[in-house]
C-alpha cells in the first residue's frame, strides 16, 4: 500500500517481490496467478479482484470505512478513532475563481501529512478523521466560485464567510468611488462602478468584483457606496432605449453629483447652432442644390444623419457628438418634417430644394448659419430667405402692358420659378391674375428658347380651369399670346392621339376633364401649370385634388380670389 502525489491509495499484490504481478505476462485468473518468468501459483483469500488497484481521492473515504478492518492489520496504515482539525480558508486564482481549501491544524512536530480530504494519512501511523472547522457551514473545502457569480455569492453569504478568517479586510485599498456614465458601441448609456485605488496599491495584486475589492495577502473589502446613489446603479446597468427619455430628462441629473466620469456626449449644449459650410447649385435643375448642414456646441458638432434617424425611431433624444439633443424642441421640427416625409438625409453635402431650405429658415437664420468665405453664396442665400424679387423678366411677345403692381406679382413669380418654387396668386376679382400669369407664360418662353437656340422644343405649359371659363382662357391666350400655340382639350370628341400628335405651346382643358383623363396626362411633362379657381380643388381627399398632384409639372401656380374658406388645410 501507498499514497501517490495526486493523491490516491495504491495497494499492488505480489508474491516474492513488489511488481512480480504487475510486469510482463504476469495476470491473475480466478483462484491462479501466472508470474511471467516463474509459473503458475495457487492462491486464496484474494480481497481485491486485480493485482493492483488504484483508489481516487473521491473514493477513498468510502474504501476506508469498507476496508477498515483489514486496514488496520496493514502496519502503517491503520485506521484511528482520533481526529484532526481542519480549518477552512479560500484562494483566489488565476482564473479570478474564489476556491475554498480546508487546511489542517497541526502541532510543529508532526511533518509530512497527507490531505485525503475527509480523512488525513501520516506516515507510519496510518488515517486519521478529519474535524471540519464552522460545521455549519452551506459550504465546505473544494467548492469553487467562478469570477461572475463572486459578487452575489458574497452578499448572500456575508454572515457564514465573516467565520473565515482573513475573508475581509478592514484596510481599504480604495480612495474614491462614484460612476462612471459612458456609450457602448451600440449607443446604449452605461453606468459602472467607478473605484479609484489608493497611490500605494496601485502596483499590487488588487481585482475587483462589482463593489467587492480583493487584495492579495489582505482579503476582500467592502466598498461602500453614497446610500443616495439608486441600488441598480450600485452594479453595472445598461439603460436600454426604451429608458432613455425618463434617463436623461430626469435620472442623468441626479447621477451627475455621484460621477467621477462622463461622457461628453451625454451632456446637454448649453450653445448649439445650425452651420453651413457649403453650398453647390444643380446646374441641372432649377432651385436644386447641394449644401453641408450640421449642427455645433462648445462639446463638438454632428451631421443631421444622427437625429434623422432618432426621428425615424420615434426617440426623443439623440446623443451625438455635439451632445444630448432633443428632438421635441421646436427648432427640429423641420428635421421631423423631412423624415417624416421620407426624406433621405446624408452625412456631408446632401440635396436640397429651395422649399426645403425655407422650411429649416422657419427654424433657424440660414443666413447666420452661413460659415463659408463665399461671399456671393452669403448672398444669394439673403436674397432667397429674405424673397428678394429679381429684375423684371423679359415678356417678349405678350400683347398687353402690365399695370406696376402687376408688375410686382410678375417678379413674385418669377422668383417663384428661379428657385424652384410653386405659389398662389390671390388677388381679388379684376386686378389681372390671368394677365400675370399669362405674362409669367411669355417670360418662361423667352428664358426656355434663349439659351438654346433654334430646334429647341421647350416642355409645354398646363392651364385648367372651370368649365365656364375655358372659352374665355381660349380667347385671351390667342389674343394676348399669338406666338403660342393653344390645344383645348375639351368636348365628347377629344382624342388623346391629338394630344400625342399636334403641336402645341399651351394645352388648355377643364378640371372635369382632367379628372376624367388623369391617367392619360400624368405620362405627359408639363414646364408650368396653371390651375384657374384653384378653390375648387380645396377639398384634399377629392378626386380633382388626387388628379392635380398626379400631373407631371415643374412649377404649378393656383388662381384664386378665395385661398381660405374655412381653415388652412385648404391651402395645400
Amino acid at each position: 500500500i501507498d499514497i501517490t502525489p495526486e493523491p490516491s491509495i495504491r495497494v499492488q499484490a505480489y508474491f516474492n517481490e513488489l511488481g512480480d504481478l504487475t510486469k510482463g505476462c504476469s495476470r491473475l485468473f480466478g483462484s491462479w496467478a501466472f508470474v511471467d518468468g516463474d509459473g503458475f501459483y495457487r492462491v486464496s483469500g484474494r480481497r481485491f479482484p486485480m493485482a493492483s488497484v488504484l483508489i481516487p481521492q473521491p473514493k477513498i473515504s468510502g474504501f476506508i470505512a469498507e476496508h477498515r478492518s483489514w486496514l488496520n492489520h496493514q502496519g502503517g496504515f491503520q485506521v484511528h478513532l482520533s481526529t484532526v482539525e481542519a480549518r477552512l480558508s479560500y484562494l483566489v486564482d488565476e482564473h479570478d475563481s474564489l476556491v475554498f481549501v480546508s487546511r489542517l491544524q497541526i502541532g510543529n512536530d508532526v511533518e509530512g501529512l497527507i490531505d485525503l480530504g475527509e480523512w488525513v494519512y501520516q506516515p507510519g501511523a496510518g488515517f486519521f478523521a478529519k474535524r471540519a472547522a464552522g460545521a455549519g457551514l452551506s459550504f465546505q473545502g473544494g467548492r469553487r466560485v467562478p469570477a461572475h457569480e463572486i459578487p452575489m455569492f458574497v452578499r448572500s453569504h456575508r454572515q457564514e464567510l465573516e467565520q473565515i478568517q482573513g475573508f475581509f479586510s478592514e484596510r481599504s485599498p480604495v480612495s474614491d468611488v462614484g460612476l462612471r456614465i459612458g456609450l457602448d458601441n451600440d449607443g446604449h448609456i452605461t453606468i459602472d462602478p467607478e473605484i479609484v485605488l489608493r497611490p500605494s496599491y496601485r502596483a499590487r495584486d488588487v481585482r475587483f468584483f462589482e463593489e467587492f475589492v480583493y487584495t492579495d495577502g489582505e482579503g476582500f473589502f467592502v466598498v461602500r457606496f453614497d446610500p443616495r446613489i439608486p441600488p441598480r446603479f450600485q452594479q453595472s446597468y445598461v439603460v436600454m432605449t426604451e429608458e432613455m427619455p425618463l434617463f436623461l430628462s430626469y435620472e442623468l441629473d441626479d447621477l451627475r453629483s455621484f460621477a467621477l466620469w462622463v461622457d461628453p456626449r451625454l451632456k446637454k449644449p448649453s450653445q448649439l447652432e445650425l452651420k453651413i459650410d457649403r453650398v453647390q447649385e444643380d446646374p441641372d435643375a432649377i432651385g436644386c442644390f447641394r449644401t453641408h448642414i450640421f449642427y455645433q456646441s462648445e462639446l463638438g458638432q454632428t451631421e443631421l444623419a444622427p437625429l434623422v434617424h432618432g426621428c425615424r425611431q420615434g426617440q426623443r433624444y439623440v446623443v451625438t457628438d455635439a451632445g444630448v439633443l432633443d428632438l421635441e424642441e421646436p427648432r427640429f421640427d423641420w428635421v421631423r418634417q423631412a423624415t417624416g416625409e421620407g426624406r433621405m438625409i446624408e452625412e456631408g453635402p446632401t440635396p436640397f430644394s429651395t422649399m426645403e431650405l425655407l422650411r429649416v429658415h422657419a427654424f433657424e437664420d440660414v443666413t447666420k448659419a452661413y460659415c463659408g468665405e463665399d461671399d456671393s453664396v452669403r448672398g444669394w442665400l439673403t436674397r432667397i430667405t429674405e424673397l428678394e424679387h429679381p429684375e423684371l423678366p423679359s415678356t417678349k411677345g405678350l400683347k398687353s402692358n402690365l399695370r406696376s403692381y402687376q408688375k410686382v406679382g410678375l417678379q413674385w413669380l418669377w422668383f417663384l420659378y428661379k428657385n424652384g418654387l410653386s405659389g398662389l396668386l390671390c388677388d381679388d376679382m379684376g386686378l389681372g391674375k390671368t394677365h400675370q400669369s399669362m405674362a409669367l407664360l411669355a417670360a418662361m418662353r423667352a428664358e426656355l428658347t434663349r439659351p438654346v437656340g433654334r430646334g429647341y422644343v421647350p416642355p409645354p405649359f398646363l392651364v385648367v380651369c372651370p368649365t365656364s371659363v375655358l372659352y374665355h382662357w381660349q380667347e385671351k391666350l390667342n389674343q394676348f399670346l399669338p406666338h403660342l400655340r393653344v390645344y383645348t382639350h375639351y368636348g365628347v370628341h377629344r382624342s388623346i392621339e391629338s394630344i400625342k400628335k399636334k403641336r402645341y405651346d399651351i394645352l388648355l382643358t377643364s378640371y372635369g376633364v382632367l379628372r376624367v383623363d388623369r391617367d392619360v396626362l400624368r405620362t405627359f411633362q408639363f414646364e408650368l401649370a396653371i390651375f384657374d379657381e384653384v378653390q375648387v380643388a380645396k377639398n384634399h381627399q377629392s378626386r380633382i385634388h388626387q388628379s392635380l398632384l398626379g400631373i407631371d409639372v415643374r412649377m404649378r401656380l393656383g388662381l384664386t380670389g378665395t385661398p381660405i374658406e374655412n381653415h388652412l388645410r385648404e391651402l395645400k
